[in-house]
């Protein structure tokens, strides 16, 4: 995906940053809109390390839900917390132009309930399926095709049986599931 928006609610639980990520090419590849361990909010692109893109003052607290937003359009960047536009930049230098949407959390953990993508234009976006006005989104790497037909069948299979709305699937395939839908 290029051109689309990431929102959540998170909680935080002790760590030292946590947030959400749009464009994710994997574990040090991705913009993130964070909450930081110095009461800062941060709009970081982790390439080559991580880079502060833009910052600002945000006081939050451990195990307080703060609803986090952000949207990635050809090089501009917004992020909002709690309904408020606090960030925008663009980033015209080696810019990430597409990927996953991304939970990120050092040193600690955070909760959330769900998280939901889209695009910001109606169009054919890979990976999107719209089924009776549910979204289902999907990426599973190429790479071993013995593994990828089991998960996708795996998916598809839990998806069916559980009337599941919203899944991720992390790194280590662990899959959480929405639990707060009305499935009947």
């Amino acid at each position: 995906w290029s051109d689309y928006e990431v929102s959540a609610t998170i909680t935080p639980i002790l760590m030292d940053q946590g947030g959400i990520g749009i464009r994710a090419q994997g574990m040090r590849r991705y913009y993130a809109l964070l909450l930081c361990d110095d009461n800062k909010a941060r709009l970081i692109k982790a390439l080559d390390g991580d880079t502060v893109l833009a910052e600002v003052d945000f006081h939050w607290h451990y195990n307080q839900g703060y609803g986090l937003r952000l949207q990635a359009e050809g090089t501009e960047l917004r992020a909002w917390i709690d309904g408020k536009l606090l960030l925008t930049v663009r980033d015209e230098e080696r810019p990430l132009t597409g990927g996953a949407a991304a939970f990120v959390v050092e040193q600690g953990h955070i909760m959330s309930q769900s998280m939901l993508v889209q695009p910001l234009r109606q169009s054919r976006t890979a990976g999107v399926a719209k089924v009776e006005d549910e979204i289902i989104l999907a990426y599973i790497s190429p790479g071993d095709p013995v593994r990828r037909k089991y998960l996708v069948e795996w998916i598809l299979n839990f998806v069916d049986t559980n009337h599941t709305d919203i899944v991720h699937l992390d790194q280590s395939t662990t899959l959480i599931n929405d639990h707060n839908c009305d499935h009947s």
